[in-house]
């Protein structure tokens, strides 16, 4: 039986992304699994640094790429572990989850759906540990680091070594934390700076501080991507 072709009265829609589903990928060796998301006009690609024990699935940091999405920002979440958690030790188990962050890095920068757009990480709890530590071997290649309720402490050797802007966004109801990202952020320098959330415990679970996390996130980075456009481009001899 053939289907009657109806051609419809109102144009087709572009699609506002380029690029919006799973995708598989290989990277120094190991193969990974992510949720790719681009908006039609990024111009910024964040990528997701979760921390241990947590995943790609994870339901803050989806709720935080889909305002960022909104915002224009594309997003990839992959979940960094990838064997036994009872294999490491804890402060082995973060270098393991650096090393995979980093190769992560590299296959964005150059893989022809994403190797244009500037790069910046987002990292929760211990995955802001591991994202500073990967921000601070990866020089020139990532433009800024976001930090939600993170354990940058956890990253104490890699703090002074980060040359790049750094925002840590910390609940009001969350004095711990705080007290911790203060700390980091005197260790950063000028690389460093607080957002302090009012209202918001540490996992942020109160009605739309995730969508504010997202748009703080969202205004800070357009700064950083607009200061690094302006610096002049220093030609070799």
């Amino acid at each position: 039986m053939k289907k009657k072709l109806v051609k419809s009265e109102e144009p087709a829609q572009s699609s506002p992304y380029k690029y919006n589903s799973e995708i598989h990928f290989s990277a120094d060796g190991n193969h990974y699994v992510g949720d790719l998301t681009i908006p039609t006009y990024a111009r910024m690609i964040v990528i997701f640094s979760h921390g241990i024990g947590s995943s790609r699935h994870s339901v803050r940091n989806h709720k935080v790429a889909y305002y960022l999405n909104k915002r224009g920002v594309a997003t990839l979440l992959v979940s960094l572990e990838t064997v036994d958690q009872s294999l490491f030790s804890h402060g082995h188990k973060i270098q393991y989850l650096v090393d995979h962050l980093r190769a992560i890095t590299r296959w964005v920068r150059h893989n022809t759906l994403t190797h244009t757009l500037a790069i910046a990480y987002f990292g929760a709890s211990t995955g802001a540990a591991i994202a500073l530590a990967a921000a601070a071997h990866e020089k020139g290649i990532v433009s800024g680091v976001v930090c939600r309720g993170g354990r940058p402490d956890l990253a104490m050797e890699e703090l002074r070594r980060v040359q790049i802007p750094v925002l840590l966004i910390v609940g009001s109801n969350d004095p711990e934390g705080l007290e911790l990202n203060e700390w980091a952020a005197a260790h950063l320098g000028r690389a460093g700076e607080i957002m302090v959330i009012e209202g918001a415990s540490h996992l942020f679970e109160e009605r739309r501080k995730l969508k504010e996390v997202a748009f703080i996130t969202a205004d800070w980075l357009d700064k950083v991507l607009k200061k690094q456009e302006e610096q002049p481009v220093v030609m070799a001899h």
